[in-house]
């Protein structure tokens, strides 16, 4: 048998040593289907076959007739001893050569010895001499060809594999590449069989469990089946019978050899390793699947939770997780979020929970509510009620607001909503507390020295103090509840920024909107340094001469303040804007940002989730005050409730208060005087305190009412 890549090398090689070499003769058993010529070192050599002494001198008389053209191969049965004298007189160096393997690969790869245990791989010269022909190699330095390097040039040419002794993690990476089972079987059988032995030789007993499943036809299953094995041979005591008629089950995969336990567990680790290293779970999840499908053939699905890395145990552990919740909220207590807590480590402990973060935030926020349901309300008073809104209502609402819409499963999603209904019952008579409060002292007295600053007192007491000393940003986040406001600057130094508390009172200030919680009052009230009622005209007229900020002000630089249409200029922050945030001179600026008022009037069929990057102009602006060595306080006019199967009343004025002197419906609280403006000079409004109901047509969410949510605003420095 002389091969197309053998002829190739066996005439390169002539020509390596007699470069004007024409005629060369090659003995070949039976004729093959070679090309009708050859180019090697650029030159041309026409193939001619030759199955008798006859044939041979017809060629020979052609090739001489045209000497200047192409050189000639001359294939035939006969060595250069069964030639008569004037056949081989005319043939180059007056021999026939034999396609000999390990001679040609000698000389092809320009040694001078090859390893002596390589002889026993018959078929290897020619792969070896295939891949010269292909690739020229390197010339070896130490002159040898050595067993480990041969195997290597072989299995990284042919299947792809980069080492000699490739180890399980390599070869279960391997098995997963379209092409592998297509390269394997394009080997010759012997071939085949020798590789997959020395594989398997080089890989331990695990590799061999690999392998089988290879020598099985099932190369793609390798991987689902090491993740399959994590179950099949878990410590974990739950059902250990049926697993262990699972692993029986298991041999037919690998050829009907049994798995051990030890070489399981290790398949099961390497499995692991596989897709922890490719960082990209995306690229597996059809192994994922087909592992789940193994299960299902195991007869086994039920135990997937034992696998930190298969869907189906991801979903089982949600599953166990729901149930744990319902059967613990009921009756919350330490010891009842601790169970929560722990069947809830067992859900971010699987693979697969970073790539279904919402769902597992969904989790953490669902044990956050827990924890929340074993500490105690605060027992009354105005002050208390919005300071515990803003250090630990905040953290409970933006927990409940993140369950809204539930789970992909139906049992957890029940759950969530139960917990969500467990937290609005605990939290109501704080609410109510809080709105008769207010109705009865609408003027809402609070501590000048204390933490709770009225909307209208925020310039004299935050802004003007603070600007003596610096330039400063008022940002007005309309509508900002200090639940987002949390979740928005819940890591400001990503961005240079941190927040700053009054000494005298170690913690962060908490604004009190004006009545009732509508921008027309709260906001104008806010920007204006009053209580009043008006638009964005009133706004910007009493923010310029509120007079401790002009005072603070350079003479050629008053007051300015930015409203929603003057932010944007061809989609980019406006250069105005820029210009006077950017200006250190400029002590005292203002923006009003609209973007979560907005949103509150919306449908209620998106999850949203805040941040300063998803805000399209609140970074650059974060980066203009910057540079300028601003400080900012973050503040809004009045917060907000989220939509959550509420009921709807007649008459109102806007979403959540209207006009009259009478409540008349659960959940009203009229107010009269103080820190109300009715509209039109009204001296009284009335004011849903409950989250269960409104007034307007359903939306995403809805302001002007008296819950604690809606009443208390953020003041951050």
């Amino acid at each position: 048998m002389a091969s197309t890549s053998q002829i190739t090398a066996r005439v390169a090689a002539v020509l390596a040593r007699h470069a004007d070499t024409r005629v060369i003769a090659i003995r070949a058993r039976a004729r093959e289907d070679w090309p009708d010529s050859l180019e090697v070192q650029d030159r041309q050599f026409a193939l001619r076959w030759c199955e008798s002494q006859l044939a041979l001198r017809e060629a020979l008389g052609e090739g001489e007739a045209g000497s200047a053209g192409p050189g000639l191969v001359l294939l035939s049965p006969f060595g250069s001893h069964e030639l008569p004298d004037d056949i081989r007189a005319r043939l180059g160096r007056g021999q026939v050569y034999e396609p000999e393997g390990w001679a040609l690969v000698r000389e092809r790869f320009g040694v001078k010895e090859v390893d002596a245990r390589l002889v026993r791989y018959g078929w290897m010269p020619q792969l070896l001499c295939e891949l010269a022909g292909e690739h020229p190699p390197e010339p070896l330095a130490s002159g040898f060809l050595d067993l480990e390097t041969a195997w290597q040039l072989v299995l990284r040419d042919r299947l792809g594999l980069e080492m000699a002794r490739p180890d399980v993690d390599e070869l279960l990476q391997w098995t997963q590449r379209v092409e592998t089972t297509a390269r394997l079987d394009q080997l010759p059988s012997e071939a085949r069989q020798d590789t997959l032995a020395w594989l398997s030789e080089s890989a331990g007993s695990t590799g061999r469990c690999v392998l089988a499943c290879m020598a099985a036809g099932r190369a793609a299953d390798a991987l689902p089946l090491g993740l399959v094995c994590g179950v099949v041979f878990a410590a974990d005591p739950a059902g250990r019978t049926e697993r262990a008629q699972a692993a029986v089950r298991l041999e037919r995969y690998v050829q009907d050899v049994p798995v051990s336990p030890r070489d399981g567990e290790a398949w099961a680790r390497s499995a692991g390793r596989v897709l922890r290293r490719s960082g990209a779970l995306e690229q597996f999840r059809g192994a994922l699947d087909r592992a789940g499908a193994l299960l299902r053939e195991l007869r086994i699905t039920e135990f997937a939770a034992l696998s930190d890395w298969l869907p189906t145990g991801f979903e089982q552990r949600l599953q166990t997780f729901g149930q744990v919740l319902r059967q613990q909220v009921g009756q919350p207590s330490f010891e009842s979020a601790a169970h929560v807590e722990r069947a809830a480590q067992a859900v971010h402990e699987h693979q697969l929970a970073e790539a279904a973060a919402t769902r597992a935030e969904r989790v953490r926020m669902a044990c956050r509510l827990m924890r929340a349901l074993t500490r105690p309300m605060p027992e009354g008073g105005l002050t208390s009620a919005l300071l515990w809104q803003a250090d630990e209502g905040a953290f409970v609402d933006w927990a409940r607001y993140r369950l809204l819409g539930g789970d992909e499963q139906a049992e957890v999603s029940t759950a969530y909503a139960e917990l969500r209904a467990a937290v609005a019952r605990r939290r109501a008579p704080l609410a109510r507390a809080l709105a008769h409060e207010i109705a009865g002292d609408p003027a809402c007295g609070c501590d000048p020295a204390g933490r709770v600053v009225p909307v209208e007192a925020a310039l004299e007491r935050v802004v003007a103090p603070l600007a003596e000393r610096n330039p400063v940003l008022l940002l007005v986040l309309d509508g900002l509840s200090v639940s987002i406001f949390r979740e928005l600057f819940s890591r400001p130094e990503r961005h240079g920024w941190v927040e700053w508390v009054p000494q005298t009172v170690g913690a962060p200030l908490v604004g009190l909107a004006a009545f009732p919680t509508v921008t027309e009052v709260s906001r104008t009230s806010l920007l204006c340094g009053a209580l009043t009622m008006g638009g964005s005209a009133r706004e910007k007229s009493g923010f310029g001469a509120y007079p401790a900020l002009v005072e603070r002000s350079a003479g050629n630089r008053p007051p300015r303040l930015f409203h929603k249409g003057e932010l944007a200029r061809e989609g980019n922050l406006a250069s105005e804007v820029r210009e006077v945030l950017g200006d250190p001179q400029q002590k005292v600026t203002g923006v009003v940002y609209n973007a979560v008022d907005d949103h509150l009037s919306g449908p209620d069929q998106l999850h949203q989730e805040w941040s300063l990057e998803g805000l399209r102009w609140l970074l650059p602006l974060l980066r203009e005050a910057r540079g300028a060595g601003r400080v900012i306080i973050v503040t809004s006019d009045h917060g907000h409730v989220l939509e959550e199967d509420t009921a709807v009343l007649p008459g109102g004025t806007g979403d959540r208060w209207r006009s009259g002197d009478r409540a008349e419906a659960r959940g009203e609280v009229v107010l009269r005087g103080g820190r109300t403006i009715g509209p039109e000079g009204a001296p009284s409004v009335v004011c849903l305190w409950g989250e269960d109901t409104r007034y307007g047509e359903r939306k995403t969410g809805y302001h002007g009412g008296l819950s604690p949510q809606e009443v208390t605003v953020p003041l951050s420095v």
